[in-house]
């Protein structure tokens, strides 16, 4: 499944740091490309092996980004263990496509639930409620004043669920009186007019849209916000020379602000050397056919930052060396930024390429970041602690707008900035 949703710059790199919840929790992966004449929007694509997961992907984005109720429940700071269990809220936002956020300052300690159903809003924070009374109750050394906070939590939840029912019954009633007028229109003067248009834009005021899809969870008459007005037709795509598609060609995609501003923040600092996964950025800029141009705009982007060539390092399989239609390898080669991974010769039609090893080591060793998409899964599987945190701690995720290598900042939801994940 692949459909467009329209977001706000603004939003652009927020959504960016939700990417690997969406990917492990709904297997959506996520492309963005900018419309030729509006520069104040960003076009997601949806990415999903099947069609309704992907409609999940997309309501919990809207429910993040946009949503219409939002309610934040307060808790004890000496119970934060056990009211932000992150096993907890994950399964809800995945199993609701609400947004979930904590917000843990000196005497402020609360979690905003936001959703674009007050319905399935509701829903999801009468289970957190349940699943917490559980989790205190069995807690022997649970304070009086969680159990106090959490029993609060259940009176305003009921009293707030029958107005919200109260309010449903209310719609339909109105509903029906609506459509039964429309049957009695031929009858009436002007002032019933009048008063059914006014009884009719109250009605919308009080209604939620109809919903589209149904959550997981959720009750059949639950309703939600219609996706179609956040819909944009995805242009026919190129079949041929795809890594070329779409790409603006500029005299220098670094000559803006933002570049020169972190280029003066980091300027005089000592920098992290950064290891470039270059088999993945290739590829990701290729649209899956690896071009080399992509690992050039990537050297380029840190050498605008400030960064020498002896601190940029990309590691790269060696049957790539040959697919550079660029003729950007041997510059780089001879400069000794592109290094051939190891590999070892199975027989004589294969060989087993050990580059992601080799970048994760490479990082360990100079204590530098990593650039690249790739979780490194299995290598967090069966390797120590010092790869372990590296792969946990200094893996930098990017995303390509045309030709220009965007890089998050802050790093991470609740991350560093840019430029002090960058230095040491």
């Amino acid at each position: 499944m692949r459909r467009e949703l329209t977001i706000k710059q603004d939003d652009f790199w927020r959504l960016i740091n939700r990417e690997q919840f969406l990917l492990h929790y709904f297997d959506a992966r996520l492309r963005y490309r900018l419309p030729a004449l509006d520069n104040e929007c960003v076009y997601i694509q949806v990415n999903c092996n099947e069609k309704t997961t992907g409609e999940h992907a997309e309501q919990y984005i809207l429910s993040f980004l946009e949503p219409k109720y939002t309610k934040s429940l307060s808790f004890p700071g000496n119970n934060k263990q056990a009211y932000c269990d992150e096993y907890l809220l994950n399964r809800l936002m995945k199993e609701y496509l609400v947004h979930i956020e904590l917000e843990d300052k000196d005497n402020a300690h609360r979690l905003t639930f936001r959703s674009s159903s007050l319905t399935v809003l509701f829903l999801a924070i009468d289970d957190f409620r349940k699943t917490m009374s559980n989790t205190l109750a069995s807690d022997k050394s649970a304070d009086i004043d969680a159990q106090l906070a959490l029993q609060s939590l259940t009176t305003n939840l009921e009293s707030q669920l029958m107005v919200v029912d109260q309010q449903d019954q209310l719609d339909e009633q109105e509903k029906a009186s609506s459509t039964r007028k429309t049957h009695q229109g031929k009858n009436s003067t002007p002032g019933d007019d009048d008063d059914e248009k006014a009884s009719a834009a109250a009605l919308r005021a009080r209604q939620e849209p109809q919903l589209k899809i149904l959550y997981p969870g959720a009750e059949i008459s639950t309703r939600d916000v219609a996706l179609d007005e956040l819909i944009v037709k995805s242009k026919k795509k190129n079949t041929q020379n795809r890594h070329n598609s779409n790409r603006q060609e500029t005299p220098d995609v670094n000559d803006n602000e933002l570049v020169r501003e972190m280029r003066q923040k980091l300027k005089g600092r000592n920098l992290r050397d950064v290891i470039i996964d270059g088999a993945n950025i290739g590829r990701t800029y290729g649209n899956s056919e690896f071009s080399a141009h992509g690992i050039q705009l990537a050297v380029d982007l840190f050498h605008s930052y400030g960064y020498p060539d002896s601190k940029i390092v990309v590691i790269l399989p060696a049957h790539y060396l040959s697919k550079d239609k660029d003729n950007v390898f041997p510059n780089l080669i001879r400069r000794k930024i592109v290094h051939k991974a190891f590999e070892q010769k199975i027989d004589d039609k294969n060989k087993r390429f050990y580059d992601d090893r080799l970048i994760v080591d490479i990082a360990v060793m100079r204590n530098g970041v990593i650039l690249s998409n790739d979780f490194y899964r299995d290598l967090l599987q069966d390797s120590g602690d010092a790869v372990r945190k590296a792969i946990r701690e200094r893996l930098l995720c990017y995303r390509f707008i045309g030709d220009n290598l965007c890089l998050p900042n802050p790093v991470s939801e609740g991350g560093p900035p840019l430029d002090v994940f960058l230095t040491i």
